[in-house]
């Protein structure tokens, strides 16, 4: 294939793959199989050694393009800050992998978790910031609850139903109003979720086990996490 600007070392990966297989082994011959799948734009970069390929000619020219399109550590940064955001439907654990991906194995971890942080929706960040948890994969299993919360909650808001002007004012803050009660609910309930984590097991062996959703919504719950001890009000009664 033509050359990856976008990801040399990819692209020379793939070629010198090909290379082992064919058995080719001679800098010369590597560096004559290379140039014509170079366009002219990436060709101009190594002008000076096409011109003059000198001994390890396949070497110097590898060097040369990965130097001239591999991105710097502090444009990766900035492209990361700049253009990744959470994805319509992605989980934030998902996320938070495809910058680690991005990033490399020798990025700062304090600055991916700040970087992840502030690619979020803003009211997850808010719901987020109540809580202790410092791990980073712990915390993104947190936020991927939130999501769900937050998707549960949207369907619970009630359709605007066409009417005068001051009645859909009033119908949009009511809206606004109950998913803003959900989230401070949901903010106190994650205190009270790390408060119960030291004695899980304790509390399991009394009483029922009620999963999230239910705790959190009861009958109204459209999901359940096993186990879950959960009846309905119109069963518990038979």
């Amino acid at each position: 294939p033509q050359f990856w600007t976008e990801d040399p070392e990819l692209w020379f990966c793939q070629v010198e793959a090909v290379f082992a297989t064919s058995r080719v082994k001679s800098s010369l011959t590597k560096y004559q199989l290379t140039i014509p799948h170079l366009g002219r734009q990436v060709l101009k970069q190594a002008a000076d050694i096409v011109k003059d390929p000198g001994e390890n000619p396949y070497e110097n020219l590898k060097e040369r393009l990965l130097s001239v399109y591999t991105e710097s550590e502090t444009l990766r940064i900035k492209k990361l800050l700049e253009d990744k955001k959470l994805g319509i439907g992605e989980r934030p654990s998902q996320f938070l992998r495809e910058l680690r991906r991005l990033a490399g194995v020798s990025f700062a971890p304090d600055l991916l978790r700040s970087m992840w942080l502030r690619a979020l929706p803003d009211r997850m960040q808010s719901t987020l910031a109540v809580t202790s948890e410092k791990d980073l994969e712990k915390l993104a299993e947190v936020a991927d609850r939130i999501a769900e919360v937050y998707e549960h909650s949207v369907y619970d808001v009630a359709p605007l139903q066409p009417s005068e002007p001051s009645g859909q004012k009033s119908s949009i803050e009511e809206a606004i109003n109950k998913l803003t009660e959900e989230i401070a609910a949901l903010k106190t309930h994650l205190n009270k979720y790390e408060e119960r984590q030291h004695s899980r097991s304790r509390s399991r062996s009394r009483g029922r086990r009620i999963c999230f959703y239910h705790e959190r919504f009861k009958d109204k719950a459209k999901k359940c996490r096993q186990p879950c001890d959960w009846k309905p009000i119109h069963q518990s009664g038979k």
